[in-house]
């Protein structure tokens, strides 16, 4: 915003109207429709998480002072990061994708993957030291499945087909 209206100033008004229809013109013209769904499911996946994370922040927002071993921490570190990549990146980095920067693509692998991984590894560091799975909170809050199974593998689904069935050569790739 602050660009074009320091280029505004610079140029003629005609010549920045001229430069901004020949660039939205280019832009609009070469996304394709799976760049715009792509878009909306981004939208969805960080509306949807972060209803989920506000309705139970507990679960997401942890104290890590609570925790006695420095293992637990570094787990409940890199779980962190995990479920922030998947609620917050996961979705930015559709909507790059659905602005034309293609690449961004490569990186939903990993936004889907950490979360569930660093689970998994919080679960089995558990069972090592008390002898018990904590996965009980799946049955009492079933939106657990959402967050923790369906989402990172509906993102994997969203990376191969955008990976694989030749969606990035439909439109111009910056």
């Amino acid at each position: 915003m602050y660009f074009t209206l320091f280029i505004c100033f610079l140029l003629p008004c005609e010549l920045t109207i001229w430069l901004y229809e020949r660039v939205t013109a280019v832009r609009t013209k070469n996304l394709s429709q799976v760049d715009y769904v792509t878009g909306l499911i981004g939208s969805m996946m960080l509306i949807v998480y972060w209803l989920i994370i506000a309705t139970l922040p507990d679960f997401f927002f942890i104290d890590l002072g609570a925790e006695s071993t420095q293992l637990r921490r570094a787990e409940l570190i890199l779980s962190t990061i995990g479920w922030v990549l998947s609620s917050t990146v996961a979705p930015l980095l559709l909507f790059l994708y659905a602005s034309g920067f293609h690449r961004a693509r490569n990186f939903l692998p990993l936004t889907a993957l950490l979360w569930p991984i660093s689970l998994f590894i919080s679960q089995s560091t558990l069972y090592i030291l008390d002898g018990n799975f904590y996965l009980d909170y799946l049955i009492k809050y079933p939106i657990f499945f959402y967050t923790d199974i369906i989402l990172p593998v509906f993102i994997l689904m969203i990376w191969w087909d955008l990976r694989d069935n030749g969606f990035a050569n439909n439109s111009v790739s910056i």
